[in-house]
């Protein structure tokens, strides 16, 4: 693919922000670092396209990303070193988790979600599937009435524990009620 450094980054999963490689178009930016300034947190997904093909990725968890070849999509869902790189943190990136007397090195596991659309096509795509891993849940509250509630739930009694049970399975409610 050319996209002639360009690549799109969520914005806190919800708008996706246009990136251009080793650019701002607020001052003039002068490269120190052309891999870590050109990388971007991405909570939901990193998107690239040409003149007739977008390539999505969408993930489950935050991780950084960034495109530093065209054509090409970069994710980094944990960084491990097990020697310092000389990059300025000054010491190894070895995260351990330990059980007991056995310590083994972090592991992280996360899902990527690919797509390869018609340019214009891929939108819709990260819109709806986004929308399932960044809120998978949504909750809705109405106010209700204790009689319109009684009149829309069945509530079958098991005695002699007083337990009350709501019924989805009409089969089973016919089991009480034969």
């Amino acid at each position: 693919m050319k996209t002639n450094r360009t690549f799109y980054t969520d914005s806190n999963g919800r708008d996706f922000i246009k990136r251009i490689r080793d650019f701002r178009k607020d001052w003039d930016l002068q490269v120190n670092q052309p891999v870590a300034g050109n990388y971007y947190p991405i909570n939901l997904g990193i998107y690239m396209q040409d003149d007739s093909t977008e390539l999505s990725v969408l993930v489950d968890r935050s991780v950084g990303g960034s495109s530093l070849v065209d054509g090409q999509i970069e994710l980094m869902l944990h960084r491990r070193l097990l020697h310092d790189d000389v990059r300025g943190v000054g010491e190894v990136l070895n995260e351990t988790v330990c059980i007991s007397d056995r310590c083994e090195g972090l592991t992280i596991q996360g899902k990527f979600y690919l797509r390869i659309d018609h340019i214009g096509e891929g939108a819709k795509w990260r819109r709806t599937v986004g929308q399932e891993l960044y809120s998978p849940l949504l909750l809705a509250f109405a106010e209700l009435d204790g009689n319109n509630w009684m009149d829309s739930h069945l509530v079958v009694e098991l005695a002699p524990m007083e337990i009350r049970t709501f019924v989805i399975d009409f089969d089973y409610l016919r089991m009480f009620h034969a």
